[in-house]
């Protein structure tokens, strides 16, 4: 799937406007503030917060077995670049959390006010 069909069904399922969405990120990725990663049919925005620090937003339509080995391929990324600190908000399935947990990451809550989880890297 194209990272715009999966992001607009993310965004539809919950219930928001898949195209206000798509604008937000759009200019987050013409400012250089941000990037996609995609694998299988999951989207990772990741956004620049400074001081190797980053902000991520997961949006899927990988079945949960295609999604475990997204995240998988997302993490290996992610550890293979300069980033120390990955923050994210609540998710709204917090089995991602417990997903993460189960592959090896140590989440934990936020020092920051505005995410509810941190992992260390």
């Amino acid at each position: 799937m194209k990272p715009t069909e999966i992001i607009r069904y993310e965004a539809e399922k919950n219930g928001h406007d898949a195209n206000k969405w798509l604008y937000a990120i759009k200019k987050l990725i013409d400012k250089h503030l941000a990037l996609m990663l995609q694998e299988n049919d999951s989207i990772l925005l990741v956004i620049q917060l400074g001081d190797g620090n980053i902000e991520i937003h997961l949006f899927t339509k990988d079945t949960p077995v295609k999604l475990i080995d997204s995240i998988k391929k997302f993490i290996q990324k992610i550890k293979s670049s300069e980033v120390k600190t990955v923050y994210m908000p609540t998710p709204d399935d917090p089995n991602i959390i417990t997903a993460l947990k189960r592959l090896g990451l140590n989440v934990e809550k936020s020092d920051r006010p505005k995410y509810a989880w941190r992992i260390v890297l």
